[in-house]
């Protein structure tokens, strides 16, 4: 047959042309679920939005274009898992002060965890960074439960604008810094209205903090929301107790009475708590006195300064790392004179002034950025020193904080005591004669410190011969007499009334005084309890005269007898404690 020659040749019918129709509108729909294919793997120019793959146990790498790259080492997974990444456009929620430099990506992997940390680079857009000596790229993940983002750091490679970072958290991941200038339009909201949660309680507490058992309870009715105590372990002996500081800030606790020294003298910080074993022998109630001291003061400060910068998700949680950056830095001036501006002289703008000060030093900047680096605070990396001196500018929002601050602590006491009960003692005492005699919860002699105050105020009373305050502190029948016992100091003058009282100035107690000690059997036979000697030196001169104070040592016998605390002797004897 011969091409062109027409004997084979026909005219397209009618079905044909419908086929045809129907081919071209097989392969247009084809054409577009292609596009709309295209589409879901892929953005417009931005490659694809996901990626699945299987990584074996021992590691391998999976990446997203050029967005992201996930380098899992051996042995970071158990089992072979299936690793997901996938592009978001927009992150969730915002970062305060925060700029996104680029998409979100979520890193999946199939319900498995991390048994140790991964590499995780991903790339921002260097356009976005805005002013290059104030902005530092980071990269900060989203936490679910709390609904923000975390901000964590990283290394910047401005040649290919990637910031990678070790982590073994994988969920949502954004590039961000941050933006000065919008982190100083809500500084004045974010000082101003989360100072006052910043000094007042934090939610520590929980129900694990029992206020009295058998034989303890808590009065916490000089606490001030302060200080918290609790019944840590119920004993008719030696009960455990527990204080906690249930704030933001650090304080130091100190016991004020109520044994021979228990609770030591400990700085808590937020959220920290000093357990400590008692004893029932002791007198009670046991007073513990919580006290912003100078060391607690730098505290204070370094944590209004972390208030200030950008990163702060939440209060009450950083007390370790507070700590850590406060002892690096405790030298550095700006902190100790602001300090004492808060504590001393209650002065905020005194304060304020010296913390501007501090914001915009440069040296002085670095080493706190570097110093919260190495103390693990978390958006340390992300700060940047200019940036910082920014804040330093914004010196009527420092001083409306600082001023708060120093406020508060003007008005700042608190109190926590612990009281046990002990069986009642009969007493044969006249109920007359026990209303003058102070009774121990009416003088909260249970320490040291009390002890010693309770015979300072018997010397003053003794040396002064002031009868109607002696009957306070001595055994019933103990003022008959000349007063030989327990004030062999007084006299009787011809009148028939006692004399020579004298003037009392410089009382202080020797070193090693108080001594305590248990009651000997033939004491406990007559009632009397657990006996401290006191010994004190002094300077007296006869009242009224001008003459020349002369020194002086003298001891006393503090000892518990029927419910009461009373000065039992004025020891002569006590030569040890006396030189």
């Amino acid at each position: 047959m011969r091409l062109g020659d027409g004997k084979n040749d026909r005219h397209p019918s009618t079905t044909d042309t419908e086929e045809g129709s129907v081919m071209r509108r097989w392969i247009a729909f084809m054409l577009l679920a292609g596009t709309v294919l295209l589409s879901a793997c892929g953005g417009s120019g931005g490659g694809p939005s996901t990626v699945s793959q299987q990584v074996p146990a021992a590691g391998g790498t999976v990446s997203l274009s050029k967005n992201v790259t996930l380098q899992i080492p051996p042995g970071a997974v158990a089992d072979a898992t299936k690793v997901t990444i996938t592009k978001k456009n927009a992150p969730d929620g915002s970062l305060a002060g925060g700029q996104s430099l680029g998409s979100g990506f979520n890193i999946d992997l199939g319900g498995q965890k991390l048994s140790k940390p991964v590499t995780l680079e991903i790339a921002f857009d260097p356009k976005k960074i805005g002013d290059a000596t104030t902005g530092k790229p980071f990269l900060s993940y989203y936490d679910e439960a709390k609904h923000l983002w975390v901000p964590v750091g990283g290394t910047v490679d401005t040649q290919r604008n990637v910031i990678t970072i070790q982590t073994d958290h994988l969920s949502w991941w954004n590039p961000f810094s941050w933006n000065w200038g919008a982190w100083m339009a809500v500084l004045d909201n974010a000082l101003t209205g989360n100072v006052t949660d910043f000094l007042h309680a934090v939610a520590l507490l929980t129900n694990d903090c029992p206020q009295s058992g058998t034989t303890v309870s808590v009065d916490a009715s000089k606490a001030n929301s302060v200080i918290q105590g609790c019944v840590q372990h119920d004993d008719l002996s030696s009960p455990q107790l527990r204080i906690v500081n249930p704030k933001s800030f650090f304080f130091e606790v100190k016991p004020i009475s109520g044994g021979d020294g228990y609770p030591p003298d400990t700085m808590l910080g937020p959220g920290d708590d000093l357990k400590f074993q008692a004893s029932t022998s002791d007198p009670a109630p046991l007073v513990v006195q919580a006290e912003i001291t100078q060391k607690a003061g730098l505290y204070l400060v370094v944590h209004l300064i972390i208030q200030m910068l950008p990163g702060l998700n939440e209060l009450g949680i950083q007390g370790p790392q507070i700590a850590c950056i406060t002892e690096k830095l405790s030298d550095v001036s700006y902190f100790v004179s602001a300090s004492e501006a808060l504590l001393v002289d209650h002065d905020g703008a005194a304060a304020a002034e010296q913390l501007a000060h501090f914001l915009n030093d440069g040296g002085a900047v670095q080493r706190f950025i570097t110093a919260a680096s190495d103390c693990n605070y978390g958006a340390a990396p992300t700060w940047s020193v200019e940036g910082i001196k920014q804040i330093g500018t914004a010196t009527a929002t420092i001083i409306s904080a600082t001023d708060f601050v120093a406020n508060y602590l003007l008005s700042y006491h608190s109190e926590l005591a612990f009281s046990w009960t002990r069986p009642p003692t009969p007493t044969s005492t006249p109920a007359s004669e026990q209303s003058r005699i102070p009774r121990p919860e009416q003088t909260a002699l249970a320490g040291s410190q009390a002890v010693q105050s309770f015979a300072e105020e018997f010397l003053k009373a003794c040396w002064q011969l002031d009868l109607t305050r002696l009957q306070d502190f001595v055994e019933p029948g103990a003022l008959d007499g000349l007063l030989s016992t327990p004030c062999s100091n007084a006299t009787m003058c011809p009148n028939g009334q006692f004399c020579r009282s004298f003037d009392i100035a410089n009382i202080t107690p020797l070193q090693g005084s108080p001594r305590c000690e248990d009651p000997s059997p033939a004491d406990v036979a007559n009632g009397w309890g657990r006996a401290c000697h006191v010994a004190f030196q002094f300077a007296y001169r006869a009242a009224g005269s001008t003459a020349p104070y002369v020194d002086y040592n003298s001891c006393f016998t503090v000892q518990w007898k029927s419910e009461r605390y009373l000065v039992r002797r004025l020891s002569q004897v006590e030569e040890d404690m006396c030189n």
